[in-house]
């Protein structure tokens, strides 16, 4: 299974679209086999959405994401697990042990509104 985290240094950014860089894990047996650390184009959300349905992601953890990105990800079938904080580590045990599941749409948005990214308008 492969997981994306928006990522600054080793931890979950708070923002996806101003995250630095975003992490590609690739989880076998409940562990990391392979970490991919990709630049950020600039909050380019297309971008993002193409490159996770090539490697067939299905989940992206960030600290928050603007409606515009939510949208955009969930129509390519990639569910946000939103208000997530902690190193990539931490996250990923997290995850696999089923403790970060994707929210109900609605309180990322309050959380959004102090994020740097272009697309909250």
């Amino acid at each position: 299974m492969k997981l994306a985290i928006a990522t600054e240094q080793d931890y979950v950014a708070s923002g996806f679209g101003c995250a630095p860089f975003c992490t590609i894990v690739d989880i076998e047996d409940g562990r990391i086999r392979h970490a991919l650390l990709i630049p950020n184009p600039g909050g380019n959300h297309s971008f993002w959405a193409d490159l996770f349905v090539r490697n067939a992601i299905k989940y992206v953890v960030a600290g928050s994401m603007g409606p515009t990105a939510r949208s955009i990800m969930t129509g390519h079938g990639i569910q946000p697990v939103l208000g997530i904080k902690g190193s990539i580590d931490d996250v990923v045990r997290r995850f696999v042990a089923g403790e970060l599941t994707p929210p109900a749409a609605g309180p990322e948005e309050a959380s959004h509104a102090d994020a740097c990214c272009a697309c909250k308008s």
